[in-house]
């Protein structure tokens, strides 16, 4: 059992990296421009328009100086998506690792995570998709290494605030999440005899450091917050223009609240995603079967559990937040989807059924193999280095520099 489902994980992963290696897309052009723009020692917001937050062009614009890039650039990117998509998938075999303990299970969450086309789609641009995704799992792991007993640990949470403010520099859209990690924190069990101790200890052990994490990963946006103007039109003001342009356009993508429900509707009832929220109360059902009550199961409710469920709960308005409406948008609700299961699985009083469970997973992670068959056939293409959008990008660009 557990040989099958690494090979599944293996040729789902292989699938992945077929996936970011061959797709070409539009959106890519920012990203990649905007990266050497910055290599060229050209600052952000002041010289050239880049519509996002800093941190992925300047990530970018580094790894083209230290290694003297000066071709191949989208290749570059596509690799750096693939090592964002490849820390995202350890990340959260680390924390199923950690809280489910079964490596069967965790091996199952993890193909069904590589073989997810909510996550995979948006990872194989060269964009600031995949790597705040990454971060976002990053700080979710160290809450949970921080937050387990018997005692708060405030070097993991520095790290964890840390890892957050990281995906914010690079996607505005994830600093709500923030509001889920402060939520957890003001939740987190405590043994103090009275309610001002236990509030004491969760603010000098948990909330000061994960605050002290947060600020010192904002702090390289401070030199673009002097320019406040440019750095507001760039991230807010170009998108409410945009919004506008559509409206009087009569774009038919989803413009309206209803219209952006209905998308999110199409979205969670693709195939992977059913999988997935049936796994999701696959492992509360077995939870609730073992203990009596819902009161019963929320008073032992782990703290990460709690932290996955709040992650969901904001990562869901935040991706219907922009207007239009875009598919990619979506790999954040669904990795929180990934952690409300994990944490569903982690809930009291599975430890002497999860094997048929497991075996409902297995079945449900073929079923996603499946139904993904049709991109399955990037594995075939990844020995094919002319079919990569980055080496056939470049050789279209030397073809139109030499005419």
């Amino acid at each position: 059992m557990r040989w099958a489902m690494a090979l599944i994980v293996l040729v789902a992963f292989a699938g992945a990296v077929g996936t970011i290696l061959t797709v070409l897309d539009h959106n890519e052009h920012m990203y990649m421009a905007a990266g050497v723009l910055v290599a060229q020692n050209k600052v952000i917001y002041r010289d050239f328009a880049y519509l996002q937050m800093p941190y992925l062009p300047l990530l970018y614009g580094r790894l083209f100086q230290w290694l003297h890039i000066q071709a191949y650039y989208l290749l570059v990117g596509k690799l750096v998506s693939g090592f964002f998509l490849s820390l995202s998938t350890l990340t959260l075999f680390l924390i199923a690792r950690r809280l489910l303990g079964q490596l069967e299970l965790c091996l199952g969450i993890v193909a069904l995570f590589l073989l997810n086309t909510t996550i995979v789609g948006p990872a194989a641009e060269a964009s600031n998709y995949i790597a705040p995704l990454a971060c976002s799992l990053l700080s979710f792991y160290a809450f949970c290494l921080s937050t387990a007993p018997p005692r708060l640990k405030p070097l993991g949470l520095l790290l964890s605030g840390l890892c957050l403010a990281l995906a914010i520099g690079v996607k505005l859209t994830y600093a709500p999440l923030v509001v889920a990690f402060l939520l957890a924190i003001g939740l987190l069990p405590s043994d103090r005899s009275t309610l001002t101790a236990a509030l004491n200890y969760r603010v000098t052990h948990a909330l000061a450091p994960f605050s002290a994490g947060l600020i010192l990963g904002l702090l390289p946006l401070l030199g673009y917050l002097w320019d406040w103007d440019r750095f507001l039109f760039n991230n807010v003001g170009y998108h409410d223009l945009n919004t506008q342009w559509r409206q009087l356009t009569g774009y038919a993508g989803a413009m309206s609240l209803a219209a952006k429900l209905d998308f999110a509707r199409q979205v969670f009832s693709r195939p992977d995603n059913l999988i997935l929220i049936a796994s999701v109360l696959l492992g509360l059902g077995l939870a609730f079967a073992r203990v009596p009550g819902l009161g019963q199961t929320a008073k032992r409710l782990p703290p990460a559990s709690l932290l996955a469920l709040l992650f969901l709960l904001v990562a869901v308005p935040s991706a219907l937040a922009p207007t239009p409406s875009f598919f990619q948008y979506f790999a954040l609700p669904v990795s929180g989807l990934f952690l409300l299961l994990i944490g569903a699985w982690a809930l009291p009083g599975k430890d002497a059924i999860w094997w048929p469970g497991h075996l409902l997973l297995l079945m449900l992670t073929l079923a996603s193999m499946a139904v993904s068959g049709a991109g399955l056939h990037t594995v075939t293409r990844l020995a094919d280095r002319g079919a990569w959008s980055g080496v056939s990008v470049q050789r279209v660009a030397a073809s139109v520099r030499q005419a």
